[in-house]
């Protein structure tokens, strides 16, 4: 009598598995995160690596072409480009980072009352959500450092109030999704508490279309600070800012090209990077979560 062998079935594949199985598949996605990476971590060692001062001035090197002594020249009060450009982007994505974090603290938690409560409290706070998705972010900016002053912090705290509706509308989406399964109701009837359900079953819920929703804020936000600093409302000199680069070199644009052109080059990458990424991820995440996406 033979014996015929039998293959244990498959582990079933992880939700993480499955994610970074999609996403690898997706090579410019991939390629796009590599260079992402880069410049979070450009921003990261930015006081370590930077190869000179970036504030100090060599008027002999005034508006210097890229060559051995600047890598990629001088500005015109002969501070050395690869150096400010480093320092700039820390700068650029510690202003993305603090609009993103504060339209995070105002839109999340009123979503999640919004969309598992209901009623009344969903009324008011959808209102108020429309009303500031009616307000030009840009002019909100500049109105809020009129009246504090200029400043990135002051700038980012207004981009961030301003657009806390977008993470508001992610909130509740989910949340009206996950109130109405079963398991819910299973908790409900057993007297779980409000605040331990939303903590352990419409949060985690959240993550990807969340994940999403930061990378596009991340590259908005960084848009708008580019703005503010061209129009000197953002970062102030000295320190630099890819925006307020951009603002000091257009008068020089003809003699000195690579001025305007680095920085500009830098926001349009940055940008698309964290938009790329944020699709990939949402083109990633599995079947039963790309409806709250």
């Amino acid at each position: 009598m033979t014996t015929v062998p039998t293959t244990a079935p498959a582990a079933p594949e992880s939700a993480f598995g499955a994610f970074r199985r999609r996403f690898g598949r997706q090579r410019l996605a991939v390629l796009t995160a590599a260079v992402l990476g880069l410049i979070v971590v450009v921003a990261l060692l930015a006081p370590w690596i930077t190869p000179q001062d970036p504030n100090a001035q060599t008027l002999m090197d005034r508006l210097a072409a890229p060559g051995p002594r600047h890598l990629l020249g001088a500005d015109d009060l002969g501070r050395d480009v690869l150096s400010r450009m480093v320092v700039a982007t820390r700068e650029t994505l510690w202003a993305g980072a603090l609009a993103t974090a504060v339209s995070m603290v105002f839109g999340l938690p009123f979503g999640l009352l919004a969309g598992y409560l209901r009623g009344w409290a969903d009324a008011v706070l959808s209102r108020i959500a429309d009303a500031l998705m009616a307000i030009p972010p840009l002019l909100f900016a500049m109105a809020i450092v009129a009246v504090l002053g200029r400043g990135v912090t002051n700038a980012m705290i207004a981009i961030g109030v301003v657009t806390a509706p977008r993470f508001f509308r992610v909130a509740r989406s989910v949340a009206l999704v996950i109130r109405e399964e079963t398991y819910i109701e299973a908790a409900r009837s057993i007297g779980c508490p409000t605040g331990r359900i939303v903590r352990t079953h419409v949060l985690p819920n959240m993550l990807s279309p969340l994940i999403v929703q930061v990378s596009v804020t991340m590259g908005f936000a960084i848009l708008f600070e580019a703005g503010l600093s061209f129009l000197g409302l953002g970062v102030q000199p000295p320190d630099a800012s890819w925006g307020s680069m951009l603002q000091r070199s257009t008068q020089f644009a003809a003699q000195a090209p690579w001025l305007v052109l680095l920085p500009g080059l830098a926001i349009l990458v940055t940008v698309l990077a964290f938009n790329t990424v944020g699709d990939a991820v949402r083109d990633s995440v599995g079947r039963e979560n790309r409806r709250l996406v």
